[in-house]
């Protein structure tokens, strides 16, 4: 399972984890639930954005022990910097996240046909 996505922002690469942990760390960073997040994001991707970027990019220090190189303000600088949430980077970032939240869900029929009528049977 491919749980991460590393970034080239003009020669810089940032590495993006997502999973379980990164998940849980979101979730109560922004003090809201799953289902929130979507209306979140639309009132403010602005903010939401680069939430959702940092605390991934957070969680990828923490896994390793390490300290962090890019604060929340820093990061935001380097995101500002580099086309905002905008950029192309950040579309590839939330494709990726987006991919990391379906990935592997099952999905349920449908058990309702909805083509045609049934079909008469000959047997009595």
């Amino acid at each position: 399972m491919k749980n991460r996505i590393e970034l080239d922002f003009n020669g810089k690469k940032l590495l993006f984890h997502f999973g379980l942990g990164f998940m849980g760390s979101l979730l109560e960073n922004l003090k809201c639930s799953i289902d929130e997040l979507q209306s979140k994001l639309e009132s403010n991707p602005f903010k939401i954005i680069p939430q959702l970027m940092h605390t991934s990019y957070v969680y990828g220090f923490e896994r390793q022990g390490k300290d962090v190189e890019l604060t929340w303000f820093l990061f935001l600088d380097f995101l500002d910097e580099n086309g905002g949430v905008m950029s192309g980077n950040v579309n590839l970032f939330l494709e990726a996240f987006k991919n990391s939240m379906t990935k592997d869900v099952p999905t349920t029929p449908n058990k309702i046909p909805t083509k045609g009528k049934a079909q008469a049977s000959l047997k009595k």
